[in-house]
């Protein structure tokens, strides 16, 4: 049995893992919404052009890094923390857009993507979370004797 094997994935990384499948989800939703929106409509708005691919690389990478954080991948420990920061940046923006225009769900939703992300960056940059991405043997006996 390997060490990571033996080491079990803390609950944090399982709700943050489940964050990101949500998160991909959502985008294979808009990537939907962008399929009938084509049928629909044959002269599609800029915005709505942008949203499909946009969507798919969404899609694609909060999936791969959910699966990546369930099975403790080095690398997913990387991608979670940009998807993180990216979320961040993305929701600053879309609350200062929702902010001039006096859009109150906007706002909310916004405000909500922000914490969460934050706390989810927070919580990966953890000395003790990142030890278990970056060298599991390591972190394997850390757990034994932390009880992480």
């Amino acid at each position: 049995m390997t060490a990571q094997k033996a080491l079990e994935r803390p609950l944090g990384i399982t709700v943050i893992a489940a964050i990101q499948f949500l998160a991909a989800g959502v985008s294979f939703y808009r990537i939907l919404l962008f399929i009938l929106q084509l049928l629909i409509q044959s002269a599609v708005p800029r915005t709505v052009g942008v949203l499909g691919p946009v969507s798919l690389v969404s899609a694609i990478a909060y999936g791969a890094t959910g699966y990546g954080l369930l099975e403790l991948k080095p690398w997913s420990w990387t991608a979670g923390l940009l998807l993180a920061v990216l979320a961040i940046v993305a929701s600053l923006l879309a609350w200062l857009v929702a902010l001039f225009d006096s859009e109150i769900p906007a706002i909310t939703i916004s405000s909500i993507r922000i914490v969460v992300n934050v706390v989810i960056a927070l919580y990966l940059l953890q000395p003790r979370v990142r030890t278990l991405f970056k060298n599991p043997a390591e972190a394997a006996k850390l757990g034994a004797e932390e009880g992480i």
